[in-house]
């Protein structure tokens, strides 16, 4: 039995994976961004060959090229320095626990089968794992949501701190600007008038013009 196309909203992380991997510098602003659809297809891709050849017709790629884009994604947006449990799981804090529960069945799986010279299999597993454990339980995770809004508030004071710092540094920037070109004018000499030569009293007087 063939399996059903899949929708397209599961393939907005693959896409995206795909335009990370051909343009790295772009891993900035999706950093920033909230995760695309379909991050749970993105990540079975990275560890399952049949789901990465099933999508790979439709995508116009190899199999191996959807796993190596999958896994690039993984490593630059999922597990970048700082995200969340919930991002480093592929979710989201509205996720259900079976999805989180998936999702860290499938990265440990990544973490331990990718073979590459300087992957640090390792190093991501102890953080998945910390990830889900954090909010594999109702109550660790009500501990951790209340710690990760601790910590957002605080993120976000500090960012409206240094936009007021900003605005007080140019404003400082300003006034003092305003400030040399006023005294700068004050410390302009006015223009002499010289009072005209013969020649020109004389032109003054032949042509009614004055000097």
């Amino acid at each position: 039995m063939t399996a059903p196309p899949p929708r397209e909203g599961e393939l907005q992380a693959i896409r995206a994976a795909l335009s990370l991997l051909s343009a790295p510098p772009r891993g900035r602003r999706v950093r920033q961004s909230p995760l695309p659809d379909g991050v749970d297809t993105l990540i079975k891709v990275a560890v399952d060959f049949e789901t990465a050849e099933a999508l790979s017709q439709g995508l116009q790629r190899t199999p191996g090229h959807l796993m190596d884009a999958a896994s690039f994604f993984i490593e630059q947006i999922l597990l970048a320095p700082g995200v969340d449990s919930y991002r480093a799981l592929g979710a989201t804090r509205e996720s259900p626990t079976p999805r989180l529960r998936q999702n860290f069945v499938h990265l440990c799986k990544w973490a331990h089968s990718e073979e590459r010279e300087g992957f640090a299999g390792p190093a991501y597993l102890v953080r998945i794992t910390q990830a889900w454990n954090n909010v594999k339980t109702p109550a660790r995770r009500a501990a951790y949501d209340q710690s990760l809004d601790a910590r957002l508030a605080e993120e976000a004071y500090h960012r409206e701190r240094d936009v007021k710092r900003g605005r007080s540094a140019e404003a400082e920037k300003t006034i003092f600007r305003e400030g040399s070109l006023a005294q700068s004018r004050r410390h302009t000499p006015a223009r002499s008038h010289k009072r005209p030569g013969l020649i020109g009293r004389l032109l003054a007087f032949a042509f009614n013009v004055k000097f």
